[in-house]
């Protein structure tokens, strides 16, 4: 499995929010990448676990920019945002957390 630490850098305008991530991938360092929001989207979705304990992971790149961009995958762990863990968080929790820097 991949791990990836989205972490976002708050402007005033939500469609210029950066994304900056580390990733981990499967027997590999963490690394960082960052994304610019595109009409207002980072361009994936989260997988819902019943048991949030083992992290939230990506479930699909569905738009620009994540869709082209190659560095994240279906399947990449994410591990905090803006230094904020989120693995405790539950699935729910995750995506309020997400939404309004979407």
């Amino acid at each position: 499995m991949r791990k990836f630490t989205p972490n976002f850098e708050r402007t005033f305008l939500p469609s210029l929010k950066l994304f900056r991530t580390t990733i981990r991938r499967f027997f590999f360092q963490d690394f960082e990448i960052t994304l610019k929001k595109i009409q207002g989207s980072l361009g994936f979705t989260l997988r819902k676990e019943d048991d949030s304990a083992l992290g939230h992971y990506v479930r699909a790149l569905v738009r620009e920019p994540a869709l082209t961009d190659g560095r994240i995958r279906a399947g990449d762990k994410i591990i905090a945002v803006n230094d904020v863990e989120i693995s405790p968080m539950s699935h729910e929790q995750a995506v309020q957390f997400f939404t309004p820097m979407l």
